[in-house]
């Protein structure tokens, strides 16, 4: 393989990381703004939705308006972020928020619980779902008694309970069948936007994420 070749490759493989980042990155600032706002501020969970809907919308407006420009597109930037960025952040955030597909859920029951579930991790699995569409909770809403029936300790204290803000800050995710790289990346994903995760065998095992406590 020649220089030149080798050079072109590189450009090619340098345009492509650089157009996915660009891509991911209002997504990225969606959710981890989001819980920036909740558990760096404090917000209630859905005035921080609302922190990182408003965020990623400016980013992919800045995006798109810089893509326009390179395509010799004159457009105002109010009017695009207002009358096209906006709306589809929304509507992507009203997806995320209110629906939850029955190949995504174990259980009738699971599918039932998702609206109790801290809406920035409902944004956190509806973004991953685009990723993952395969995707499956297991859990999501516990009680005290719950660990009684799996024969488990029972638990003072767990994620998996209703909070103090009326939301449930757990979810367990299927590791079983979808492979090591798989399951790695998915940890990698919520890790990175920083939810805590765990990987434990309870009655099976499955990949535990939370919301991180309160800071400051």
């Amino acid at each position: 393989m020649d220089r030149d070749t080798r050079r072109w490759m590189g450009r090619v493989a340098w345009r492509g990381a650089a157009g996915a980042g660009l891509v991911a990155l209002p997504f990225a600032l969606l959710v981890r703004g989001a819980l920036f706002a909740s558990a760096g501020f404090g917000c209630p969970g859905w005035l921080a939705v609302g922190v990182g809907a408003a965020v990623s919308a400016l980013a992919a407006s800045a995006v798109w308006f810089w893509v326009l420009r390179r395509l010799g597109l004159e457009l105002s930037f109010v009017a695009l972020a207002t009358r096209a960025v906006l709306p589809t952040v929304a509507v992507f955030c009203a997806s995320s928020l209110f629906y939850l597909s029955g190949t995504n859920a174990k259980s009738p029951e699971i599918r039932a619980a998702y609206p109790c579930l801290h809406p920035v991790l409902r944004l956190a699995v509806g973004t991953l779902r685009l990723l993952d569409p395969r995707i499956v909770l297991t859990d999501i809403d516990r009680g005290p008694s719950s660990y009684a029936a799996m024969r488990l300790p029972r638990l003072p204290a767990s994620s998996h309970y209703r909070q103090a803000d009326g939301t449930v800050h757990a979810i367990d995710l299927r590791t079983a069948g979808r492979g090591t790289l798989r399951n790695g990346l998915v940890r990698l994903y919520f890790e990175v936007l920083g939810f805590e995760t765990l990987r434990h065998v309870g009655t099976a095992d499955h990949l535990h994420v939370r919301l991180p406590e309160l800071t400051g």
